[in-house]
């Protein structure tokens, strides 16, 4: 790969009002559903796909309080840089790019080559419909909100001829090769129907399968018996008696493709035809086939010295296939010929991405919104914590619309169960993740640069206690925020969590505490000997706290479900924890 699609600026698409995407040789878009990841993919298919392309009104973004005006636009820009063998940007393209994109190439003020393509549409009011035109600019501007001050380079039209060979192949997500085998749009028709046989191969075998065709009608007394009767559509129709053949096999190698059906044997099995396999096999064979296509094209562009470079967008690869399928699918794409743009829901997907590669997609409004992290002061040991702490195993972060981070395993067990009763949804509902960094101070750290850098909201439930307070007081000053700020919620200082609890709630904590003695009971006859050990029992304060100390993950739900269910709704929710909820409800607008 010698060219790479950098940038990426879209206006007006869809949710798209106004991005500024950055793309790697192999990009991940993450995001919730309805974030803006496919209006982003199809985006780029108007721009570089090879197939048809259409634009509708309903492509057209529109604010809310806006209705649809014929004269609205769409802009759709991208820059195209020559890059070397470790990717990085050179100065110029090679004889053979400089060679196809000819004057249509421009100069920054580095000096370095490049080639920047606007896709416009446009309505036409005499077509009464939205028009696609295409042209290379004279300059990029370093500031996307200089977009508008780049002019089309005099003659500079972009033609077919030029982007088929840096064309897009986009695969969304309602994939089935099943499906694929019976449509001649299908990458799988595509390829199957250039067997890449020469003439006289193509008639040597045509005639054997003419040959076939008439032996198997010979000795078949149904399929002539079949044909005797349909030829009485001579009567109707041609009037002759050659108006009716039955084929059982295809007699030209041009249709071939049609007949094909894939057999496939797991683990010893008989084969079987892949319609009698899962929805994961079948989405999977359909990407491999994807795969086989764009190498096939790509092998045919290096023998004829064309330059030829693609693009591999993939909508939701990991679809039907279980969490070790899904690490191994991304191993595949990694290795596919071409640049990869991949958007995906996989935390198993993300986890072996780099960070560097990631784009995260959100809805705020009306409007869709992109971020990336920005690596410029992080450390090679900094990289190395996000992606143990964060990426390999808490990577629905990457997925949610906030998150709570705190400390200990009480608040995780406890917390969620909270924030369902205050706002009568689960957290996943509203996209809030609760994770417990497992620590204090710099453990929160890792965390906070994710979702700084990629624009989630974040709110931290602390302990009080002196030290704790310090540590986190250091690590939010080292992302140029104040403790102090609302959306961080501390406990009484000097207190900890299960400390405020004892505090508030001690006759709930020992009610709890003996009816998890007893449930432990094996039979009967235990339970009645452990009813009368602890039924009753009074507790000090210490010895609640030791209780729930040795057992966080049992007694953090045991809690907060015996508390959701006190007669006074005041009381149901501790304050702190209320507190929290409240600025998360001021957040996200409940």
């Amino acid at each position: 790969m010698s060219i790479l699609v950098q940038e990426v600026r879209i206006r007006n698409f869809r949710s798209l009002r106004s991005i500024n995407v950055t793309l790697e040789p192999l990009t991940l878009l993450v995001g919730a559903n309805n974030s803006g990841k496919t209006s982003f993919l199809r985006a780029l298919e108007l721009s570089l796909g090879v197939g048809r392309k259409y634009v509708s009104k309903e492509d057209i973004y529109i604010s809310p309080n806006e209705q649809i005006i014929n004269k609205n636009e769409a802009i759709i820009d991208i820059l195209i840089v020559p890059i070397d063998e470790q990717f990085n940007r050179c100065m110029n393209f090679n004889d053979a790019w400089n060679e196809h994109f000819g004057t249509l190439l421009q100069f920054d003020i580095s000096e370095r080559q490049f080639l920047a393509v606007r896709t416009k549409i446009e309505f036409n009011s005499i077509k009464n419909e939205f028009v696609i035109s295409q042209e290379a600019l004279d300059f990029w501007y370093d500031d996307p909100e200089q977009l508008y001050e780049a002019k089309s380079v005099r003659g500079a039209q972009v033609t077919r001829r030029i982007l088929e060979k840096l064309p897009l192949f986009f695969m969304d997500a309602q994939r089935d090769m099943i499906k694929d085998l019976k449509e001649s749009s299908s990458y799988w028709s595509k390829l199957a129907s250039d067997i890449d046989l020469d003439n006289a191969d193509i008639s040597r075998i045509e005639r054997i399968l003419n040959k076939l065709n008439e032996i198997i009608l010979e000795k078949s007394d149904v399929l002539n018996h079949i044909k005797s009767n349909l030829t009485q559509l001579n009567e109707i129709a041609s009037g002759t008696e050659q108006g009716v053949q039955i084929t059982p096999l295809t007699r030209k190698l041009r249709d071939l493709n049609r007949g094909i059906d894939i057999l496939y044997q797991d683990n010893g099995s008989e084969s079987f035809p892949l319609n009698y396999h899962g929805m994961g096999t079948r989405s999977w064979a359909t990407l491999l086939t994807f795969r086989s296509y764009c190498s096939w094209v790509l092998k045919k562009n290096e023998e004829s010295s064309i330059p030829f470079s693609p693009l591999l967008a993939l909508e939701e690869p990991e679809a039907h296939l279980h969490p070790h399928a899904q690490r191994h699918i991304f191993q595949q794409i990694s290795e596919f010929e071409g640049q990869k743009i991949v958007s995906t829901h996989s935390p198993y997907i993300v986890s072996q991405g780099n960070i560097s590669s990631i784009r995260y997609f959100c809805k705020k409004n009306s409007e869709c919104k992109v971020t990336q992290i920005d690596l410029t002061n992080l450390s090679g040991e900094d990289l190395r914590k996000i992606n143990r702490e964060v990426m390999h195993t808490r990577g629905e972060l990457l997925f949610s619309r906030g998150i709570v981070l705190f400390e200990g395993e009480t608040e995780e067990q406890a917390l969620p169960i909270f924030f369902q009763k205050h706002f009568n949804k689960h957290p996943y509902e509203l996209g809030f993740s609760f994770i417990g960094v497992g620590g204090k101070g710099a453990r929160y750290l890792p965390f906070l640069r994710i979702a700084e850098g990629l624009n989630i909201d974040w709110f931290i439930f602390s302990d009080g206690e002196v030290d704790v307070i310090s540590e986190l007081d250091s690590v939010i000053r080292s992302l140029g925020k104040s403790i102090d700020d609302n959306n961080v919620i501390k406990i009484d200082q000097g207190l900890n969590f299960e400390k405020i609890m004892t505090r508030d709630y001690k006759n709930e904590l020992q009610s709890v505490i003996i009816e998890s003695k007893i449930n432990a009971a094996v039979n009967d006859q235990h339970r009645t000997a452990l009813e009368r050990e602890w039924s009753g029992k009074e507790f000090s304060d210490d010895e609640v706290l030791e209780e729930l100390r040795n057992g966080k993950t049992k007694y953090g739900p045991l809690i907060a479900k015996k508390l959701i269910e006190i007669d006074d709704p005041d009381r149901r929710i501790p304050p702190k924890i209320k507190d929290l909820f409240v600025q998360i409800g001021s957040k996200i607008g409940m």
